[in-house]
Order: structure tokens, then sequence, then C-alpha cells
């Protein structure tokens, strides 16, 4: 006697477990770049004056594999504003004088010595808003795709 068991719908039903979990995975990810994003810029925001826009502006996310990704910011200033400053000498180079305003009076100055700024980070929150997305976001699509096939 010799039974046959045909596994193709089973095969099938693993591929599209497996391309399910891809997707999860790949979206969760880009989630995930978006909301650190996002939580990088409300701590900047919130911790920081933004005369021009610059530092909100220079956040970009960049995926660098099917596992990662990377939020960074171009703007010369943020790794500043990130770990602060030392007390420090500001000199006069492209011009034979600082100017600066205090106050509504206008001053001149070779060189000022700046008292140096506190740290202000805004890496933690976004690393914290990031993980959060990705944990929800994976668990949620993940539960979404094994509902299907319990059914």
């Amino acid at each position: 006697m010799t039974i046959a068991v045909k596994v193709d719908g089973v095969k099938r039903a693993l591929n599209e477990l497996l391309v399910g979990l891809m997707k999860a995975q790949n979206d969760s990810i880009d989630d995930a770049l978006k909301a650190a994003e996002a939580g990088a810029k409300s701590a900047v925001s919130s911790m920081t004056k933004t005369r021009t826009g610059a530092l909100l502006r220079g956040f970009t996310t960049r995926r660098q594999n099917n596992f990662s990704g990377y939020l960074s910011n171009g703007v010369g200033h943020a790794i500043f504003i990130e770990k602060g400053t030392a007390p420090h000498t500001i000199r006069a180079r492209n011009a034979q004088f600082l100017r600066f305003e205090i106050g509504g009076t206008v001053y001149f100055r070779r060189s000022v010595r700046h008292p140096g700024t506190k740290a202000r980070p805004f890496t933690p929150l976004a690393m914290a808003s990031g993980q959060m997305a990705l944990r929800d976001g994976l668990r949620g699509r993940v539960d979404d795709l094994t509902a299907r096939f319990n059914r």
C-alpha cells in the first residue's frame, strides 16, 4: 500500500509567510527610521533655539541593508549641540573684526571669549523613538501575518 502526500499547499504557504515576514521587516525598519528622525527633530526643537532651521533640515535617513539603517545630520554644528562645547576663544579670521550685537548695541572685537555651551543630546530620544517604532511595528505586522495563517 502506498500513500501519496502532496505538500504543494504547504510549500506555497511557507513561501508566502517568508515573503510576508521580509516585507514586515523592511516596512518596520523604514518606520523606525522615520520615527527616529521625528524623535531627533522633536528633541532638537524642545532643547535648542533654531534660528535658521538648518539643524532640523539636516537630518537624513538611509537604509544600510535589510536589517539596519542610519540617521545622520550633516550640519556642521550638530555635534556641538549634541556634545556641547568647552569655553574657547573666537578670533576674527575672514575680517579684521568680529561684529555682534547685544541689547541693540553693536560691538566690534578682534576676539571674544566664549563661555562654552552645555550638551543638548538629541540622539537618545531619536534612538528610543526608533527602537519603539521598530518593536511595535514589527510585532503588529507579524501578528497580522500569523493571524492570516491561523484561519
